[in-house]
């Protein structure tokens, strides 16, 4: 869990601060200036739109007098064109079922959500990815807890580029190569797809990742025996997924003795995945 900042102006923050939130259009509050951004040359920086018109930033300010529960759907499938494939939505506890049904009512896929708790406790609510757990400080400055990882705000882990194989008597036709259906949506592994790939349970097996035109979200991988669990063992941690950018890839080592594996995943469009005996 990681500590944020946020205020009116940039001043208020510590200038060491490891993230900083600003905002970057205008309407009764000034947008924060470039000089201000360039206060924190070190920090990740988590621009946020008060107006649901405003086709920029990470998150959506949601609140009395800025954007509407029902505005929020809009602001995301515009940011979601724009490339931005994970939105987040800021909001009170109040308003936060509010918004999730205008987004379930417009059928646009759930974004993500930084919900103002005000309770003292440096917490993340589940459903969330940050908590303003502390309002108007002394500083003039709200103070957040935010997950270790922010989809669509920290930079995406860099995947390796190509994988280790070891070199032996294995032939061409050990190899498969699997187009993987495009499917789920944002909003966590909640709403994920599952996709299972058959493998020899005679060695182990690379498998390789490799994304279309769009970035492939992976939550989770599961190895199985055909008749039990070789474990129920997540290559990736489901909070914080690995984002494998387009033309980029990821893989990982299937252990001897499984016969399959489920991909637990999130993708904009059809990917290919490669599984190499090792």
């Amino acid at each position: 869990m990681r500590t944020m900042y946020d205020s009116v102006r940039a001043k208020n923050i510590p200038a060491g601060a490891a993230i900083v939130a600003g905002y970057v259009d205008e309407y009764s509050i000034p947008k924060w200036t470039p000089a201000e951004w360039g206060r924190f040359p070190h920090a990740v920086k988590v621009r946020v739109a008060k107006k649901a018109s405003t086709n920029d930033g990470h998150v959506l300010d949601v609140e009395d007098r800025l954007a509407r529960p029902d505005e929020a759907p809009g602001w995301a499938r515009m940011r979601r064109r724009s490339g931005l494939l994970t939105p987040t939505i800021y909001c009170n506890r109040s308003t936060w079922p509010l918004v999730r049904a205008e987004f379930d009512r417009q059928g646009e896929p759930q974004p993500l959500y930084w919900i103002a708790t005000a309770s003292g406790k440096e917490e993340i609510p589940a459903g969330a990815i940050a908590a303003q757990y502390l309002l108007d400080t002394k500083d003039n400055t709200d103070v957040s807890a935010v997950a270790d990882f922010w989809p669509g705000v920290d930079p995406a882990p860099i995947a390796p580029s190509s994988p280790t194989i070891s070199s032996g008597s294995i032939s061409e036709e050990d190899y498969t190569m699997t187009r993987v259906p495009k499917g789920g949506a944002a909003g966590g592994i909640g709403k994920a797809v599952n996709f299972q790939l058959a493998v020899s349970m005679l060695r182990e097996h690379d498998v390789i990742i490799a994304p279309g035109d769009m970035p492939v979200v992976l939550y989770a991988s599961y190895h199985w025996a055909w008749t039990k669990g070789t474990g129920g063992n997540p290559v990736t941690d489901p909070a914080h997924p690995v984002v494998v950018p387009v033309q980029g890839s990821y893989s990982f080592i299937v252990p001897k003795g499984t016969g399959k594996v489920d991909l637990v995943y999130w993708a904009d469009d059809d990917f290919t995945v490669t599984v190499a005996p090792r």
